[in-house]
């Protein structure tokens, strides 16, 4: 499971995820792709079609699954593995 926690450490989402090859995994229906430096630090940038932007961008104050691969992968944001306490 991948999920993240803010800054209080308090779960705020979840999804499955699947390597799909070296470079390439899904989080949930999402793409990104990614790397990992040091052995535990995942850096992560979203794979949007230009399809999925449209329709992100014609309902902008949506919830939608661009929006979210871009706030999870935002530039310098590093993800660390933490315990799950319970949720994963």
């Amino acid at each position: 499971m991948f999920g993240s926690v803010d800054q209080h450490g308090n779960q705020v989402d979840e999804d499955p995820y699947r390597i799909v090859d070296d470079h390439t995994l899904r989080i949930g229906g999402s793409r990104f792709d990614y790397r990992i430096l040091h052995g535990n630090t995942l850096i992560l940038h979203p794979v949007i079609t230009r399809a999925a932007r449209r329709r992100a961008l014609s309902h902008p104050f949506e919830f939608n699954k661009p929006a979210w691969q871009v706030a999870v992968s935002e530039e310098g944001l590093a993800w660390k593995r933490v315990r799950c306490e319970g949720w994963c």
